[in-house]
This record gives C-alpha cells, sequence and structure tokens, in this order.
C-alpha cells in the first residue's frame, strides 16, 4: 500500500513540471538594459531576451518623451530575437532631452514588454564655424560665408555672416541668412557704402545659442562723387551764376570741382567748363562768354581717383540784351522774346500806376475780407515788403486792370498797373504763349531748381527765360497760401462783373494751367506783355 501512494506522488511531481515547462515553452520574456554611450542626440541601450516563446519574430527597444512608451511609436527593429543579450542605437535625439524606454519583443501577435526606464540627452554646445575670406568686393557689396565644421550636437537652424562697422558684429545687426545645416555656405553682402571699413563673421545657431566665427574686416571701393547743382542767378545776356554741393566725395579725395555747360543737354567737363577748387562742400561759379537769347544746360562735377561724378541739369536762357525797363517806382525789368511776343522777365512790382496814381496798401485782413470785385488793392505775400525784390506784389483784378470791369468795357489791350507800352496779357495772349512752347509748356516756363520752388519742381527747364517763380496767393478772406509752391497770374480776360480768367503754373507738375476763373477779389502776381 505504501509503495503504491510512493508511486502516485512520483507521477503527480512529474506532471506538474511537465506542465510548468510546457507554460514556460510558450511565454516571451525580455527585460530592459542599461543606456549607454549618452550623446547630445543618441545613446546606446541594451536588453535581455530571457525566452521568445513559440516563435517571436520581433525585438528592440521603444522610447519616447513621455512615459508608458510602446511600439506604437519611436523603437528600433532588430528582428527575430535570440535568446541573450541585444543591444539598440537610439538617433535623431533631442539634446537635453529625458527619454523613457523599455525592451520588448513581439510575435506578430502579442508584444512583451521588459521594465520601463528613464535617461537624459547631453546638453547641446555651441556649433564650430569658421569664416571664409571676402572677396568680389565693389562699392556696395562683397561676398564672404564660412564652415561649420561641427553642429555642437543639435541642428543648425539658421547660419549665415554678419557684419558692421564696429567690431564684432552679431546676428542681431546686419546679415545674410544662409540656411539650416553644417558645412561650407556662401553669402552675398548688400546694401553696403562706399569705402567703407567693415567687419565681418559667420555665425550658426542651434538650441544652445549662436557661435561665431572669427573677425575679418574688408574695405568697400570708392565711387565717383555725390553732388547737386545750385540754380542760376544773376543772369545777363552773357552771363549767369551757377555752382554746386558736394555732398560725398565718393571716397577719394575731390581733385577738381566746377560747373559745365553747353547748348545741348548733358554737358561734360569736355564741353566749357569752371574750376572752383578741391574738396566737398558748396562753391559758386561763374559761367561767362554765353551768348544772347540763348538756351543753356549746366551741370555741376566732381572728379576724384575714380572717375567724374554730375549734378542735377539746370538749364536757362540768356537775355536777349542787357537793356532793363523801368516802372513809375524805378523798378528795373529785364525782358525776354518768346516767339513773336515780348515778355518781362519779373513779376511787376510797382505801387503806381503810370500816372502816379497810387495804388492802395491793403495788409490787414478783416479790411480784404471787405473788398468788392471793384476794389483796387495791392499786398506783399504775408504782408511782408522783403518778399518783393523776388516775387513782386500781389494785385487784386481791378487794381490789376485799375478799375476796368463788365466785359462789354474791357478793350483787348489793357495797360493797367504795367508800364507804358505794355499791357495785363489776355487769356488768349496766355494760350499762344503755351502754344508756342508745346509740351511740358508749364515745366519750360519755371526757373530750374529748389532755391524757390518747393521739390520736386517737376519738369521744370527754363528755356523759355520766363523765369516764374511760386509768388502765391491771397485769397477773399485775406489769407496767404502756397508760396514756393505755386505761381498765379492774372488775365485781362474778364468771365463776368466777379470773375476773371487766371493762369498757373505748380511745383507738381509740368503744366500751365490756364483754363481757370476766379474771384475778382483774390490777389495774384501780374506779368506784362509788350503791345
Amino acid at each position: 500500500m505504501k509503495n503504491n501512494k510512493l508511486i502516485l506522488f512520483i507521477l503527480l511531481v512529474g506532471l506538474i513540471t511537465v506542465t510548468t515547462c510546457k507554460k514556460l515553452e510558450k511565454s516571451m520574456l525580455v527585460s530592459t538594459g542599461d543606456v549607454t554611450n549618452i550623446l547630445t542626440n543618441s545613446s546606446d541601450v541594451s536588453g535581455m531576451v530571457v525566452d521568445i516563446g513559440e516563435g517571436a519574430t520581433q525585438h528592440g527597444h521603444c522610447y519616447g518623451t513621455s512615459s508608458n512608451v510602446t511600439v506604437a511609436g519611436s523603437k528600433t527593429q532588430l528582428g527575430t530575437p535570440p535568446v541573450g543579450g541585444f543591444t539598440s542605437q537610439l538617433i535623431s535625439l533631442t539634446a537635453g532631452t529625458k527619454y523613457y524606454i523599455k525592451a520588448y519583443i513581439s510575435d506578430g501577435a502579442e508584444t512583451v514588454y521588459g521594465k520601463e526606464i528613464s535617461f537624459t540627452t547631453q546638453a547641446a554646445s555651441l556649433p564650430s564655424v569658421t569664416t571664409a575670406e571676402v572677396t568680389s568686393v565693389t562699392t556696395m557689396t562683397a561676398t564672404c560665408g564660412g564652415d561649420i565644421t561641427n553642429d555642437g550636437g543639435a541642428l543648425v537652424t539658421a547660419r549665415g555672416v554678419c557684419w558692421s562697422t564696429s567690431t564684432n558684429p552679431t546676428s542681431e545687426g546686419s546679415k545674410t541668412s544662409d540656411g539650416p545645416g553644417t558645412g561650407v555656405f556662401t553669402s552675398n553682402l548688400t546694401g553696403l557704402t562706399p569705402n567703407t571699413t567693415y567687419y565681418v563673421r559667420a555665425y550658426a545657431t542651434n538650441s544652445a545659442g549662436t557661435a561665431y566665427g572669427e573677425d575679418i574686416t574688408f574695405t568697400t571701393n570708392p565711387i565717383v562723387p555725390t553732388l547737386t547743382t545750385s540754380s542760376i542767378s544773376s543772369l545777363t545776356s552773357t552771363s549767369a551764376s551757377s555752382g554746386g554741393n558736394v555732398t560725398f566725395d565718393g571716397g577719394a579725395a575731390v581733385e577738381m570741382r566746377g560747373v559745365c555747360w553747353s547748348t545741348n543737354p548733358n554737358p561734360t567737363t569736355s564741353d566749357f567748363k569752371t574750376d572752383d577748387g578741391t574738396g566737398i562742400g558748396t562753391f559758386s561759379s561763374e559761367l561767362t562768354g554765353l551768348t544772347p537769347g540763348t538756351i543753356y544746360y549746366v551741370r555741376s562735377f566732381a572728379t576724384n581717383s575714380i572717375g567724374t561724378g554730375y549734378g542735377n541739369e539746370v538749364s536757362f536762357r540768356t537775355f536777349s540784351s542787357d537793356i532793363t525797363i523801368s516802372d513809375i517806382d524805378g523798378n528795373s525789368y529785364h525782358t525776354i522774346t518768346i516767339g513773336s511776343q515780348v515778355w518781362l522777365v519779373e513779376n511787376l512790382k510797382s505801387t503806381r500806376y503810370s500816372d502816379g496814381t497810387s495804388i492802395p496798401l491793403v495788409s490787414n485782413t478783416q479790411t480784404w475780407n471787405e473788398l468788392t470785385s471793384a476794389s483796387l488793392a495791392y499786398c506783399w505775400y504775408d504782408n511782408d515788403i522783403n518778399y518783393e525784390d523776388t516775387y513782386g506784389a500781389l494785385y487784386t483784378w481791378a487794381a490789376a486792370m485799375k478799375g476796368a470791369e463788365g466785359s462789354s468795357n474791357v478793350p483787348s489791350r489793357v495797360q493797367g498797373v504795367c508800364l507804358t507800352g505794355w499791357h495785363v496779357p489776355s487769356y488768349d495772349e496766355w494760350v499762344e504763349l503755351a502754344t508756342y512752347l508745346g509740351d511740358n509748356n508749364g515745366g519750360k516756363l519755371k526757373e530750374t531748381g529748389t532755391a524757390h520752388w518747393e521739390s520736386p519742381n517737376e519738369g521744370a527747364t527754363n528755356e523759355s527765360g520766363f523765369t516764374g517763380l511760386p509768388g502765391g496767393k491771397r485769397d477773399i478772406d485775406g489769407q496767404f497760401f502756397n508760396l514756393g509752391r505755386n505761381a498765379y497770374w492774372w488775365s485781362a480776360t474778364e468771365i463776368s462783373t466777379s470773375e476773371a480768367n487766371h493762369l498757373g503754373l505748380y511745383y507738381a507738375n509740368n503744366y500751365l494751367g490756364h483754363d481757370f476763373q476766379y474771384d475778382k477779389r483774390h490777389a495774384y502776381s501780374v506779368r506784362c506783355v509788350k503791345d
């Protein structure tokens, strides 16, 4: 009996042992090992396959920046696992970042994981970068670049060169942007100033910050000088005054400066010229030996070792003669022949009529506001007599016409305030002037430059010699407007008992406006035309 019980016990133990072994043969067992060779963007991690079960087909490590990682995320795939140790290399990691990791083994239907562990990649360091030699230097451009030999363990997201006129330029200032990554790159520097010393160095930026290469200096090339041409003044039949202003020597000393002129546009130093010294700044020039009644074109010039620079072109017409005529107040006026007409070159300044009768000077704003269409009155712009010599007087239409009014009473030629033998031009005479000059007739009537006209003084050439100036106006309420911007002249042509035609020139365009009618109580300039 005892023997039978012993045999039964042995059989039961064997059955339990066999059953346990059978269950272990079906299971898959894996453990997570250690993380080694931790760098900024990679590491190695080990594992141990204890049991491959009945047919594991894949093993490796899964990892991520959040806990409870699975094979649904990032992972290595090392194929059919052997029983024993294995190692995965994790790449493309982010510097200075904590990662969670597990070893895994899978048969395609079921995945078994080892214990989850964590580690942190090394923090990134600054990239290593060198600055290339500066080449292809011009007056305003240059070529440079650099070489990023090490990214510091993190992606280089920006690279290029930065420059300044001071040492150690940074990427906060002027710079190029030449993409991400390591290796050699080329940079084009633009918008530089001629004859200027610059400091330049390459830069590279990753998550750790921005690194710089060594400082390299270079100097841009000089250019020809920069200058402007002065307006024409002191005009006679055979001479004129001009000059210029050398605002930048181009980076090389100005060896000669002056003005050049010709009867053709765009004069050069091969034409007539003055010699007005050296250096930068303003200078005055005297043009002599000119021909009466002739259109001339003038440009300032300045020469340095690079070449000759020219200012803007101005034009003028010499007087037909130096003979002047005077009004009853003793003011002198030049004359100019334009087509078949002879005009005064200056606006009228007379305060009396040729018979000696005084024209009322009205300065008070309220008094001006009370004028009627028949009121005789004149004034100086802004009630400032200092404007007299340049711009002349401003007259009401009745004053200009010496009281003539009523369209049926105005003769075709009215002396009015003009000198004896001269008269206030009619609308038709102004149109005749415009027609003779043709296109851009306003520009041909305006004084050139911005000594009196506001910029841009569009299209001004003064080819006619008329020398129109922007004397402004006074409105019916006694306010003054547009000195330096617009010129206004009365015509003798009456529209009604309260309105008359007037003409205009404007700083912003090159047209002679002549189809306008305004209240006779306005005060405009007067230009006389010869009978």
